[in-house]
């Protein structure tokens, strides 16, 4: 079967195509004909989803640099497991699960979601910000390498979580 790799940044683009299983550089998903990303597995640098029409991820594995979900109407972050950078979750409203995630490499910033739970989450390397989301669970979240930062989601606890900066609570 026939595979291709894109040595460069994918943006500006309508679609993705079915065949393309890596793309080495930047991605940007913001189009409005975007539905899918088919058989896309890796994205060596970044990836931005803002005001995506993407719903699922796919066969999406890892983003090797940040991540953008702002303003988009992807519902699961299905089999992604790693982000190498950081990640902005922010006005991500449908955003229901973060699937198979395990490490977000840098900062991570959750923002007005309808989050319940981290899921899978286990380590955020940098900072952590928590501001007006629906959280109830932290999930199976370990380790944030530097501050916590949480408004008016008092209800977090992270008594369990290994912090390597201060937890700073404002409600």
């Amino acid at each position: 079967e026939e595979t291709i790799v894109l040595m460069g940044d994918f943006d500006g683009f309508d679609l993705v195509p079915p065949k393309l299983r890596y793309i080495l550089g930047y991605a940007n998903f913001n189009s409005e004909n975007m539905k899918s990303l088919h058989n896309l597995e890796r994205i060596g640098g970044e990836a931005n989803f803002k005001g995506s029409r993407i719903e699922h991820l796919g066969k999406l594995q890892s983003i090797g640099g940040d991540a953008r979900f702002e303003d988009s109407i992807i519902k699961n972050l299905g089999q992604l497991q790693s982000i190498g950078g950081g990640a902005t979750f922010r006005g991500a409203t449908k955003l229901e699960s973060l699937g198979q995630l395990k490490t977000i490499g840098g900062s991570t910033g959750f923002q007005h979601t309808k989050l319940k739970s981290l899921d899978q989450l286990e380590s955020i390397g940098g900072e952590a910000w928590f501001t007006f989301s629906k959280l109830e669970s932290l999930g199976n979240l370990k380790s944030v390498g530097g501050n916590v930062f949480i408004y008016e989601d008092s209800k977090l606890n992270f008594t369990k979580v290994r912090v390597g900066g201060e937890i700073i609570i404002r409600d």
